[in-house]
């Protein structure tokens, strides 16, 4: 993707023989960066420097930090395919919820208002996985919108998720279940054609700003 974006080989290098010195440069970085941390010469994973001596310990750490790097590019490579994988059902259902407050008869506005939450919960969950500070495994479970809203506050683009969050907030459990629904009325009798229009409202937007913020950092 770079390259389409930035040009051939010879673009990207400068000039020939430009990525070869690149790499020296950064070999070197390497080495001064392992003499900065072991001053002895002594990897601690390695043998006793004297038997393997100075340049072996450095091979053993360049072998390991190469290595992590490579570990964390594949974390950030697995990171954007899930936010793809998480934002597109986002979308998928929010398509269901669209087509249900606007079209379907007899409607059954719990069940949409539902929906609309499970949209907002995976297309904030997606943004997550882009972030510098990721998704922890808790947050990957959690059905707090607005908490998962509110941790995204800070990044540009997403201040005002928690406030459309909040809309869609209390539609997990009391859409659902009659014992969590007021009064003696079922969860279906219970949420307005308004509320319905109101939570895809929300859900939309949602989807539509994380979008944009995902799709900036793919």
């Amino acid at each position: 993707e770079h390259m389409s974006k930035g040009g051939n080989m010879s673009d990207f290098d400068g000039e020939t023989g430009a990525g070869e010195h690149q790499s020296r440069d950064w070999a070197q970085s390497e080495r001064e960066s392992f003499r900065r941390h072991y001053p002895t010469g002594e990897h601690p994973r390695s043998a006793p420097s004297q038997a393997r001596g100075d340049d072996a310990d450095f091979q053993e750490f360049f072998r390991t930090s190469s290595s992590s790097r490579s570990q964390h590019s594949a974390r950030g490579c697995q990171s954007r395919h899930e936010a793809r994988r998480w934002l597109a059902q986002a979308a998928s259902d929010l398509a269901v919820v669209s087509e249900h407050v606007d079209h379907d008869e007899p409607k059954n506005n719990a069940q949409a208002c539902f929906a609309a939450q499970q949209v907002v919960e995976k297309a904030l969950k997606a943004t997550h996985y882009v972030t510098a500070r990721g998704i922890t495994a808790a947050e990957r479970t959690s059905h707090d919108v607005v908490a998962l809203a509110a941790l995204l506050a800070t990044e540009g683009g997403c201040e005002d998720l928690e406030q459309h969050a909040r809309v869609v907030s209390r539609y997990y459990i009391p859409t659902r279940y009659p014992d969590a629904a007021a009064g003696v009325q079922c969860p279906f009798e219970n949420f307005s054609s308004d509320a319905a229009g109101r939570a895809l409202a929300a859900a939309r937007h949602i989807v539509e700003t994380v979008g944009d913020y995902i799709r900036a950092r793919l």
